[in-house]
């Protein structure tokens, strides 16, 4: 059987993703010219269309299910033979039953309660404004970068206002004080989520409430480090006579593990700086970023699917200290695990730019 085709994108003659810059070394993002004129089909569900892009037309197929994983692995594939016995591609799928929260033809929403007010739940930073120079221009009227300078008010005193700045991701632990404790990646100088590849730091943040909103603590892992995932470790009791005896388990401690993205030897002078007295709002423009190298054929270099890794630190508390980070794996993988009392590790993983 020939796996069936999920979804089809066409690229126009012109499409550059997201921003239309004017070279290759001034864009965020890589240049999409090699796939002009050409039509992709996916043979997997859940990658989704790229119509968000100027330009793309991309078309999503309304298919049956032919396994669980065609599910999004929040529910069960069920055939209409009921006997469990996939069909061929070539014959129509099944359909998804969907677990808990989960919905949507194949369980890939997440059907959440509307908060109360969106200003207080989640983490919002909002930080001690850091005002840079302004950009100047080149003589086709293009914003230039430069380097963060030192923070200054536009008058040249102290700054005391507080300004918004961006974050991604996050992740959520009760801790043994009975706060909620995430652990998120911030976004440095008031930039905006484009800028996480020069800007992302992680930081903790507690809230007593589970939905926020959190207050931010301290700066874990500074530039670069990006998407924290944050499991419990569970630990192994061995058994003692007061156990036995009384037939109660005692509390077993247990370890935090903390899987990120990170370059340890990333600088941090050559990163976005997005916050001017004309504007301070948590946004990412034309200029704020630094170039990115250029490599010997002509292309973009990208900093983070070279030069990063995927790390792993451990604490006893919510509040650290945090370990010495070690490497697992290079590439920035995303690595969302579940740790096991066997000590064994089930992981969800990115397979872009990992080895």
């Amino acid at each position: 059987d020939i796996a069936p085709c999920w979804s089809v994108t066409y690229f126009p003659d012109e499409h550059q993703r997201f921003e239309s810059a004017v070279d290759e070394a001034r864009m965020w993002y890589t240049d999409d010219r090699r796939c002009a004129r050409q039509c992709f089909a996916i043979t997997e569900p859940g990658a989704g269309g790229l119509d968000h892009m100027p330009g793309v037309t991309s078309v999503d197929l309304l298919l049956g299910c032919y396994d669980d994983t065609d599910c999004s692995a929040n529910g069960r594939c069920v055939f209409a033979n009921d006997d469990g016995t996939p069909p061929p591609y070539s014959r129509p799928g099944g359909r998804c039953e969907c677990e808990g929260p989960w919905g949507g033809s194949r369980c890939e929403v997440l059907r959440v309660g509307k908060p109360e007010s969106k200003s207080k739940t989640g983490y919002q930073p909002s930080l001690p404004a850091m005002f840079h120079k302004e950009k100047e221009e080149d003589d086709q009227g293009r914003s230039l970068y430069a380097e963060p300078g030192d923070a200054m008010a536009p008058d040249g005193e102290q700054q005391t206002d507080m300004m918004p700045s961006s974050s991604w991701g996050g992740t959520v632990i009760r801790g043994d004080d009975g706060m909620y404790h995430m652990w998120v990646s911030e976004m440095s100088d008031h930039c905006g989520i484009v800028a996480w590849g020069w800007n992302s730091r992680v930081i903790h943040a507690t809230s007593a409430e589970a939905d926020g909103p959190y207050q931010r603590k301290a700066i874990v892992w500074n530039i670069f480090a990006h998407e924290p995932r944050v499991v419990p470790v569970p630990l192994e009791s061995s058994s003692s006579s007061s156990e036995e005896e009384s037939g109660e388990k005692e509390d077993v401690p247990r370890t935090l593990a903390m899987f990120f993205t990170s370059d340890l030897n990333r600088k941090s002078e050559r990163r976005c700086s997005c916050c001017r007295k004309t504007r301070c709002d948590g946004s990412t423009e034309e200029g704020d970023c630094p170039f990115k190298r250029i490599d010997e054929h002509g292309g973009a270099v990208d900093e983070v699917e070279q030069n990063s890794a995927t790390y792993v630190s451990e604490a006893n508390s919510t509040n650290g200290p945090w370990s010495a980070p070690r490497r697992v794996t290079h590439g920035d993988a995303n690595l969302s695990p579940i740790i096991f009392p066997d000590g064994s590790l089930l992981a969800l993983v990115r397979t872009w730019g990992v080895q």
